[in-house]
């Protein structure tokens, strides 16, 4: 049996929620979503700044779920609950927070934010021209 490898996609979860958990925010799925992919609205207005923000911007959200379920499968990430929310949230685990350091030590890694911008599809043109 193949012992399980974080991937470089899987880093960038993981380092999401661990930049998340340390200002003391933990996201569901979608929310991690949200920030990989750049999506900028009112909650995530306070997370632009993060390296990973806009940075895994090739992945849906079916998959980023599916990777999510993995690291927590390999202990990497675990549940939170909120009973304010009734919801349960993620967080990393004293060992994907290791791995992650370790990793982090002996790695140089660069995130790069994709800045979509998108062409005008839309046009008003007045019919006196």
């Amino acid at each position: 049996m193949n012992e399980f490898k974080p991937t470089v996609s899987d880093l960038k979860i993981l380092k999401t929620i661990h930049d998340l958990n340390q200002m003391d925010y933990f996201p569901n799925s979608f929310g991690v979503y949200k920030i990989l992919k750049g999506i900028k609205d009112e909650e995530t207005n306070n997370f632009v700044f993060l390296p990973t923000f806009s940075n895994l911007v090739s992945c849906v959200s079916k998959k980023i779920t599916f990777k999510i379920s993995m690291l927590i499968r390999y202990k990497y990430l675990t549940y939170k609950y909120d009973s304010e929310t009734d919801n349960m949230f993620l967080t990393l685990t004293v060992f994907g927070e290791n791995y992650l350091n370790e990793y982090f030590k002996t790695h140089h890694v660069i995130f790069k934010q994709h800045n979509k911008t998108f062409l005008k599809s839309i046009a008003h043109i007045p019919k006196n021209k």
